[in-house]
């Protein structure tokens, strides 16, 4: 969740904001998760996540003297998160990949989430070469046919931004993104 501070600021000084708040938290990273839950405040027999977001270093490994005459057929990744988006940062470019539980789709949780992250580097480089301050609030966060989707859902209306909580047009408090009026 954004704090509605951190979405107005401008979107290097929001990312240093929620990089110092993650900072913050890796004291906690081997925390039992008894003691997380017993201080959570999350209702017993309530999980603690429905969530995962997963960074990894993922550059293709060097065949070496274990991997001769060893040939990976397939592989397949399963979480038991219902929405787990990964990306990879293979050292040349990043890879996206979602799993997401039905009806969600994860295509569409990847191309929210590349969307973002485009319109990110672009405030970031808009700033570092023009010291152009472009608030975090600001960045759109649905790509343009999902924007024409939800208009015709909102009745050609869609308001609201991601910071503040608001559903489109009032409506469904089930959807996870909430765009602004665009």
């Amino acid at each position: 969740r954004v704090a509605r501070e951190t979405a107005a600021a401008a979107v290097h000084e929001a990312l240093q904001q929620v990089h110092h708040a993650l900072l913050e938290l890796v004291r906690f990273e081997q925390t039992p998760l008894s003691l997380a839950l017993r201080c959570s405040g999350v209702p017993a027999g309530s999980p603690l996540f429905t969530a995962m977001l997963n960074y990894r270093h993922s550059a293709p490994a060097a065949a070496g003297p274990g991997w001769h005459g060893i040939e990976v057929l397939a592989s397949q990744e399963h979480s038991h998160y219902p929405v787990s988006l990964s990306v990879d940062d293979t050292g040349e470019g990043f890879t996206l990949s979602a799993e997401v539980q039905e009806p969600a789709q994860a295509w569409r949780l990847n191309a929210y989430m590349a969307c973002a992250l485009d319109g990110l580097a672009d405030a970031l480089e808009k700033h570092a070469r023009h010291g152009t301050r472009t608030a975090l609030s600001s960045i759109d966060m649905l790509p343009a046919e999902e924007q024409q989707r939800w208009r015709q859902a909102a009745g050609g209306a869609v308001a609201g931004g991601l910071h503040d909580g608001q559903g489109a047009a009032g409506a469904r408090r089930d959807i996870a993104a909430v765009y602004r009026d665009r």
